[in-house]
């Protein structure tokens, strides 16, 4: 999809983002997909609820809500970029300075209109909201 250089720019947008969500417990990477692209903002917030529908973020935090991460293309399946978005946070979490901002955080990621991925555990209190 993109190249190492487009990587290290989600690299430079991933972080800017954490460091502005630095006081929220939970992160989400939202994936839109857009006309022309697949693009994704963060949310942050101290709240998580699962209920019947799913997973659900009390919004808290937006970082880059007007000014997305352009992930790819929109001739990509929903499937592959997940796939692909997985990846790009996977080499996220092996930077020490991002590990470290996610220390005692919970990152999910997940398209919009779909189902909300854990990149991390939860904890047991998650579930109820608290």
């Amino acid at each position: 999809m993109k190249n190492d250089d487009n990587k290290s720019k989600f690299q430079e947008w991933f972080n800017r983002g954490l460091k502005y969500l630095a006081t929220e417990k939970y992160i989400c990477a939202n994936i839109y997909a857009d006309e022309e692209a697949y693009t994704c903002e963060l949310v942050g917030t101290n709240k998580i609820i699962k209920d019947e529908e799913g997973w659900n973020f009390d919004e808290n935090k937006v970082y880059q809500r007007q000014n997305p991460y352009i992930i790819c293309g929109c001739d990509h399946s929903k499937d592959d970029v997940l796939q692909y978005f997985k990846k790009l946070l996977t080499r996220q979490l092996k930077n020490k300075q991002i590990k470290d901002m996610l220390k005692d955080k919970v990152l999910t990621y997940g398209m919009i209109d779909g189902e909300l991925h854990f990149m991390s555990e939860i904890d047991e209190n998650c579930e109820n909201g608290i």
